[in-house]
């Protein structure tokens, strides 16, 4: 039986946590109030129609987060949801997400994760989380979320709005193409140096460097995956830090 706990009209990250705090033996809540904002990042800032879009959800500054909502209105005359997706970070999360059509025909899209019982809080700056929308319109891509929560392993919680408003950047007079790149080389922790081969062994197309200097995003490049492959985990941790 679902239950508002905070008496805020909606069954949110508090009142979900509220219970999931207590599986498992419980918790041994911390002392300092949870912190932290959520920023959204599309994959590209403009679309076409038909174009799925991603929405990378970064959670920034995150201090004792243990459970965390996110609500993201939107017009479904231009949007149609996809899927919402935990991150690495939140994968041992439980997921309460959902794309909800309320009563006065309005849709919200709910991203909702809580730990259960005794789990290791979300700490620091990384990837909380995305979901997809498939774009009806050409236009610009972003997306203004109702509100965020960030509730922590005592109960403390917080507005993770980022309400700073964003930078301006600067323009961009050219973009560097592949035949203006002299060379590049691939290391990490298990391959210290590189005699021009490191690419082929980490990337899944052997066109990789014309991908990653599409002029767009580079999106079509992927690192090359095996179960037993620890370069990918070394690589795909080093992106969130």
């Amino acid at each position: 039986m679902q239950r508002d706990i905070n008496y805020d009209n909606k069954i949110d990250a508090y009142d979900i946590s509220f219970v999931a705090r207590q599986l498992n033996g419980g918790v041994t809540p911390q002392k300092n109030k949870v912190q932290g904002q959520v920023l959204i990042v599309p994959s590209v800032t403009e679309a076409e129609v038909g174009d799925v879009v991603t929405y990378t959800v970064y959670g920034m500054g995150m201090e004792n987060v243990y459970a965390l909502d996110l609500a993201i209105p939107y017009n479904d005359t231009e949007y149609k949801f996809e899927s919402n997706s935990t991150s690495v970070l939140t994968q041992f999360m439980k997921s309460f997400s959902k794309d909800r059509l309320h009563t006065d025909k309005s849709r919200v899209n709910y991203l909702i994760f809580t730990n259960v019982g005794p789990t290791e809080t979300l700490n620091g700056t990384g990837v909380i989380g995305s979901f997809k929308m498939t774009q009806k319109f050409a236009g610009p891509t972003a997306i203004t979320p109702q509100s965020a929560q960030f509730v922590g392993d005592n109960l403390s919680t917080i507005n993770a709005l980022n309400e700073v408003e964003e930078p301006v950047l600067p323009s961009t007079e050219t973009k560097l193409t592949l035949n203006e790149i002299e060379g590049m080389t691939f290391t990490n922790d298990l391959m210290p140096t590189d005699d021009g081969t490191n690419g082929a062994k980490l990337w899944q197309q052997g066109n990789y460097a014309s991908l990653l200097f599409d002029g767009k995003v580079g999106e079509l490049v992927e690192f090359k995956w095996k179960p037993s492959m620890v370069i990918y985990r070394t690589m795909s941790n080093s992106q969130l830090q």
